[in-house]
């Protein structure tokens, strides 16, 4: 998108980026930064294996790509954001209660999902950038796939914004992966009515 990575020379717009487990995604963060020209904070969940988590961190950061845990983040992401950097989440996954998800639609399912995107886009109205990074061989060459930015006229009704901007997210991932399934990580618990026990065997 041009408004992202400008070629006339103008300066990159800042983006919240919706990004997703799919085909290389710890390749997205620095190859984004590196790209737009504009630092960028990715939000991550802590490993439970200090010693992997140390070795995994220690080459996710660099190329003006930094990263925070996602244990009181939004905060450090809203200072990110204020200094003029880009950041980025993965809302993919499942959200637990404690983490404040809603409950959208995600292939048709219900799942609850991360609203961290929403709540930033109405707090600064900087865009929502749905972006996958694919693998396009197995010569370690990736493209992204992005799709239009989500910008959004709040109504008033904070939760029903905040609701509706997380289905434009999900809407928008969905239809990243249904173009190739085989590269999303989908193993994890993320449909609620959905019993994997069961449908293992089906």
């Amino acid at each position: 998108k041009k408004m992202f990575f400008p070629t006339d020379g103008s300066k990159p717009s800042q983006a919240i980026i919706a990004c997703g487990h799919f085909g290389n995604w710890e390749v997205a963060g620095p190859a984004y930064a590196i790209k737009s020209g504009i630092p960028l904070m990715s939000v991550m969940r802590p490993f439970d294996n200090k010693r992997v988590g140390e070795y995994i961190l220690a080459r996710r950061a660099g190329h003006a790509h930094s990263v925070c845990d996602k244990q009181g983040g939004v905060r450090v992401l809203l200072r990110a954001l204020k200094t003029g950097s880009s950041i980025s989440i993965l809302p993919d996954q499942h959200a637990g209660t404690k983490d404040g998800g809603v409950i959208a639609q995600f292939f048709g399912h219900p799942a609850r999902t991360h609203t961290t995107p929403a709540q930033l886009h109405l707090h600064t109205g900087i865009p929502i950038l749905p972006l996958l990074c694919r693998r396009v061989n197995d010569k370690f060459q990736f493209e992204f796939i992005i799709t239009d930015p989500i910008i959004y006229k709040p109504t008033g009704d904070k939760a029903a914004d905040i609701l509706a901007i997380t289905q434009k997210v999900n809407d928008s991932l969905e239809s990243i992966i249904r173009q190739y399934p085989e590269q999303w990580l989908w193993a994890h618990r993320r449909w609620l009515d959905l019993d994997r026990t069961t449908h293992l065997h089906d």
